[in-house]
C-alpha cells in the first residue's frame, strides 16, 4: 500500500479526533483541488487501511461522477473484497482510465482481478519491461559518464558519479571492478594526496 504522508498524519491525529472527524478530515483532503496527487492519494490509502470502506466507497463514486482522479488500486481491491467480478467492459474502461491518468504503475499494488481478465496481467508485465529497459539505459549512462570523466582525467566528478553507481548497483561486479581501479590508480603517490570517495552519512 502507498506510504501515507508521515507529517500530514500526525497533523491529523495530534489532537486524538473521533472517527467521523479523521473521515471528514481526509475527504476534506481528496476533495481538494489545490493538493498534489501524492498527498490525496496517502489520504485515500489512509481510509481504506483504517477500515472505513463506506466513505471510502462513497468519494469514490462522488470523485468518479466529478471526473475527478482517483486510485484505481483501491477501487480493484474494494471490488475484489465484496467478491465483484470485473466484466470485459469494466476491465476495458479501468484500463482505458490508468493509462489517462499516466497510472499504470498502480496495477503493481494489486492482483485482485488478475484471474478474470489477462489484460492487467499483460500490462504489468509490459510495465516491468519498460522499466527493466530504462534502468540498463540509466545504467549504460552512468557508466558512460563516469568513462568520460575519467578520461578527462575529472576525478572528483568521476568519484560522485562512481558513488552513485554503488549506491544503485552495490552487487553489479563491474562497478566494484571499477572502483578498486579507480582506487588504485588514484592511491597515494609523492606527489598526490589519496583520493578517496566519500561515503553518504
Amino acid at each position: 500500500m502507498e506510504a501515507i504522508n508521515e507529517l500530514e498524519l500526525r497533523r491529523l491525529l495530534k489532537n486524538r479526533p473521533s472517527a467521523h472527524e479523521l473521515s471528514s478530515s481526509l475527504i476534506k483532503i481528496i476533495l481538494n483541488p489545490s493538493l498534489p496527487w501524492s498527498e490525496k492519494r496517502s489520504a485515500w490509502h489512509l481510509l481504506y487501511l483504517t477500515g472505513r470502506e463506506s466513505t471510502l466507497a462513497q468519494a469514490l463514486t462522488q470523485c468518479l461522477k466529478g471526473k475527478f482522479r482517483v486510485p484505481l488500486d483501491l477501487f480493484i481491491q474494494i471490488c475484489a473484497d465484496r467478491k465483484l467480478k470485473p466484466t470485459p467492459i469494466v476491465t476495458a474502461a479501468l484500463i482505458k482510465g490508468l493509462r489517462k491518468q499516466s497510472s499504470q504503475e498502480e496495477v503493481f499494488a494489486v492482483r485482485a482481478w488478475d484471474r478474470n481478465d489477462d489484460r492487467l496481467r499483460k500490462m504489468r508485465m509490459e510495465l516491468l519491461e519498460r522499466k527493466v529497459t530504462e534502468q540498463k539505459k540509466y545504467r549504460e549512462d552512468l557508466l558512460e559518464k563516469f568513462n568520460f570523466l575519467q578520461s578527462q582525467r575529472m576525478h572528483e566528478q568521476a568519484a560522485r558519479v562512481l558513488r552513485r553507481m554503488l549506491e544503485l548497483y552495490p552487487d553489479d561486479r563491474e562497478f566494484l571492478k571499477l572502483k578498486a581501479e579507480f582506487d588504485e590508480n588514484l592511491g597515494p603517490r609523492s606527489d598526490r594526496r589519496p583520493y578517496v570517495i566519500a561515503k553518504k552519512r
